[in-house]
């Protein structure tokens, strides 16, 4: 099941986003927890984030084990085109993917 922490903003994210959710699912699914939905077009990012213009995505991680995260991870990356980055922050633990189509 994905959750949206209280105060996401869904309203303005892009189809290319939206269309990653059920993935998304699966992967948090596949390690039997649930994803939390930590950003998307809300919160504090650098000036020139796609988040700004609902191409980005904040998923929180803290409530995985190191393993977990990793297992997430790739389930996430395996399934995405390299259309999307994907990547596995740490301060705050969370992934952070963004469509970006690379030319």
């Amino acid at each position: 099941m994905i959750k949206m922490k209280k105060g996401v903003r869904l309203n303005g994210i892009q189809p290319e986003l939206a269309a990653i959710f059920p993935i998304l699912d699966r992967a948090y699914e596949s390690v039997k927890k649930d994803a939390v939905i930590t950003s998307l077009l809300d919160g504090r990012h650098s000036r020139t984030s796609l988040h700004y213009v609902g191409y980005a995505v904040d998923l929180r991680t803290r409530h995985l084990t190191p393993k977990e995260v990793q297992l997430v991870y790739d389930h996430i990356r395996s399934a995405l085109t390299k259309e999307f980055d994907v990547l596995s922050e740490t301060s705050p633990p969370h992934f952070h993917i963004e469509f970006q189509p690379k030319r």
